[in-house]
């Protein structure tokens, strides 16, 4: 028993030996408190490592990259789309963006919060009101094309009241006739008619222009109180469905590769290339889905979803019958265009200052989304 005794005694010593002298499986041995490895002295802290527990990796503290906010103009209609599809598809938040979407009611609102800089960006028309803040030398960017008139593809056009479908057969016809415009003074229609009008020898003192909102113009051909009026989408296609009134010639017809509407930046936003650049190029990705959708009928009833949510035509019904609008899918703008629509209104006292459309212009933001996302697949 004294023997067995003894051998348990000297187990113990063992062990508890070992205890002191071995880490765990899989965890380093501590180097003692002042003390380096080669026996000289340590000056450092050394951790409390608890030898029961592996040590756990440190925490990443590197913040992730916030996203820029940017704020975006729309007036919530139809030409608006490859905004609403770039944001609701997260193309903007692919570019590091957050974007903060702002409706307005009128077109010189929006122009105008674009110069102030209370937007951003924005999609706007090419009218008289930007033209006279670029005269002002406030340097607006025209970035992009948002919507251009095309035959075929022209987004609105003029129409002639269906009673007078025996009456008005040529150009010609409308002369004394009143026409319904949404701006008696300073509308892009008015170029319209002009240029549908010169072959014929007419001028627009030949005609009557009647001012209406384009709600008010549906009925005002059906009671006969104007015989035409120019008109988009879906306001068009509206009225010809009703048996309103026919389709007389389209936007394209009468002024082909018009820029009706432009992509545009506020002059402190386009200073800062890096962004614009990547919200340009979030945007044609935006505006490429509208080709795809309404050109090769590809996700169509995907984009008409998210397009009721967000703009004004809310009946999915309705873009069966839409003449849907060119978006240029490279997103290449027609300057020439905007130089003939500065010279008309300059012409007639409406743009009061000269105005320097090449300065204006800045294609740089679109040309690096096209290198970005590279040429369309038409």
């Amino acid at each position: 028993m004294k023997k067995l005794f003894a051998i348990l005694v000297f187990l113990s010593m063992l062990l508890a030996a070992c205890g002191q002298t071995q880490a765990p499986a899989g965890s380093i041995a501590p180097t003692p408190a002042g003390t380096n490895k080669n026996g000289s002295t340590n000056t450092a802290e050394v951790p409390n490592v608890n030898p029961a527990e592996p040590a756990q990796p440190k925490a990443d503290s590197t913040p992730s990259r916030a996203l820029d906010k940017v704020k975006v103009g729309t007036l919530g209609v139809f030409g608006d789309s490859a905004i609403y599809l770039a944001a609701e598809r997260g193309y903007f938040k692919e570019q590091g963006i957050e974007v903060d979407i702002q409706k307005f009611g009128a077109a010189t609102e929006l122009i105008t919060a674009l110069g102030t800089g209370q937007i951003d960006a924005g999609d706007g028309p090419a009218n008289a009101a930007l033209y006279n803040m670029l005269g002002s030398k406030i340097n607006i960017k025209l970035v992009a094309p948002n919507v251009t008139s095309e035959k075929g593809r022209d987004g609105g056009a003029l129409v002639v009241g269906k009673r007078l479908s025996e009456e008005i057969k040529k150009p010609a016809d409308l002369k004394g006739r009143k026409i319904g415009v949404a701006a008696v003074k300073g509308s892009a229609s008015q170029i319209y008619i002009e240029k549908l009008l010169a072959p014929e020898g007419l001028t627009l003192k030949d005609i009557e222009f009647v001012g209406l909102t384009f709600a008010d113009m549906l009925p005002a051909l059906s009671n006969g109180a104007i015989d035409a009026a120019i008109l988009p989408e879906p306001h068009l296609s509206n009225g010809i469905t009703q048996g309103i009134f026919f389709q007389f010639r389209g936007n394209g017809e009468m002024f082909p590769g018009q820029e009706a509407n432009l992509f545009m930046l506020s002059p402190d936003f386009a200073k800062k290339t890096d962004i614009a650049n990547r919200l340009t190029t979030a945007r044609l990705k935006g505006v490429r889905d509208y080709n795809d959708a309404f050109f090769k009928n590809k996700g169509r009833d995907e984009v008409v979803s998210i397009l009721t949510k967000n703009t004004s035509v809310k009946e999915a019904a309705a873009y069966k019958n839409i003449n849907f609008a060119a978006m240029h899918p490279d997103g290449k703008l027609n300057p020439a265009s905007l130089l003939e629509e500065v010279e008309w209104y300059t012409k007639n006292g409406i743009v009061t200052n000269p105005v320097d459309i090449q300065a204006a212009v800045d294609t740089s933001y679109s040309e690096y989304a096209l290198k970005t996302l590279g040429p369309y697949d038409k």
